[in-house]
């Protein structure tokens, strides 16, 4: 915790950890080697991404644990595959209608989740175009779903700057989604850089307002 004395003292090192038998208390979809790994990456790096009070800590929690359906599992990779064309039309109303001729027939994007994603996510977060495939290649990855190659890029400076040996995310961007510790400390970064730096994290802090920063605005509330 931060400590401007210098001092160490119990009460912070308490507020500021937790441990897999609070985890597993809070999450019961949470296994075993999970709760393990989530309070030793918590424990032992959630400082460097600024959490060093309890209620920063318990939103972080509380945000992560939507994410992953209570921590039903650390790591995980956006699904683009649709089956139905009024799935794609319900989430990309501004993409897809197979009314609207301004629009994409949703019916040539259904079950063919790399070319969707390679659409919805051309030119823009530091995409190439639907040919470059980054779309699918960067989509979402990691406990709060990094999206596009400028967050990929970001976090692989973020991570490289403060652990060796370094990683590259943008190159590897599957680690994302298969290891576990990266999953943890990308949604670190980005709960940092949404919440964090833009909210004074304290006892009256709301779960509305820092979910407006995480998701823009009342989705998952």
């Amino acid at each position: 915790c931060d400590d401007s004395n210098a001092r160490k003292t119990t009460d912070c090192s308490d507020d500021c950890n937790t441990s897999k038998e609070d985890l597993k208390k809070a999450y019961s979809n949470l296994s075993d080697a999970d709760a393990e790994k989530l309070a030793e990456v918590l424990n032992d790096k959630a400082k460097d991404y600024g959490i060093d009070t309890k209620e920063k800590l318990q939103h972080f929690l509380a945000q992560a644990s939507h994410e992953t359906g209570g921590f039903n599992k650390l790591t995980s990779a956006e699904s683009t595959y649709y089956s139905t064309t009024s799935r794609l039309e319900n989430v990309w109303p501004s993409r897809f209608s197979e009314t609207d001729s301004s629009k994409k027939d949703p019916n040539d994007y259904i079950k063919n989740p790399s070319k969707l994603a390679n659409f919805v996510y051309a030119d823009r977060m530091g995409n190439g175009n639907e040919a470059s495939g980054d779309g699918y290649k960067y989509r979402g990855r990691g406990i709060f779903q990094l999206t596009g190659k400028d967050n990929y890029q970001s976090f692989t400076d973020a991570y490289n700057a403060k652990y060796s040996p370094n990683k590259d995310f943008v190159v590897n961007p599957d680690l994302l989604s298969s290891d576990k510790e990266a999953a943890i400390l990308s949604a670190l970064w980005f709960y940092q850089n949404r919440v964090l730096n833009k909210l004074d994290i304290n006892e009256n802090t709301s779960v509305k307002s820092v979910t407006k920063n995480v998701n823009g605005g009342k989705n998952g509330y």
